[in-house]
């Protein structure tokens, strides 16, 4: 019996780690394509006043400060939630 357990909560943990990996390549995704997407509109430097020039680290300073910040936000908070429920289900 001892042996029956152990396994089903390691083919759960595999679970929940594979699942944890595949949020995580979609989230690292999503973000690199909104850093490729931000870096190359001007209108952001314009705002910050940078006019005639637009430079690659205030750039990324620019994007991950404050465009970014609302998805980090939501993403952070999605993954706590499904990792709860996944550690719940665990139980």
């Amino acid at each position: 019996m001892f042996g029956a357990s152990s396994e089903l909560a390691s083919v759960m943990e595999f679970g929940f780690n594979r699942a944890l990996c595949a949020r995580e390549q979609l989230c690292l995704f999503v973000k690199l394509s909104c850093f490729a997407l931000f870096m190359t509109t001007p209108l952001i430097y314009l705002a910050f006043g940078f006019v005639d020039i637009q430079p690659t680290i205030i750039g990324l300073v620019l994007i991950s400060g404050y465009i970014m910040t609302p998805f980090h936000v939501v993403s952070r908070t999605l993954h706590l939630h499904r990792g709860r429920r996944l550690v719940g289900k665990m139980r």
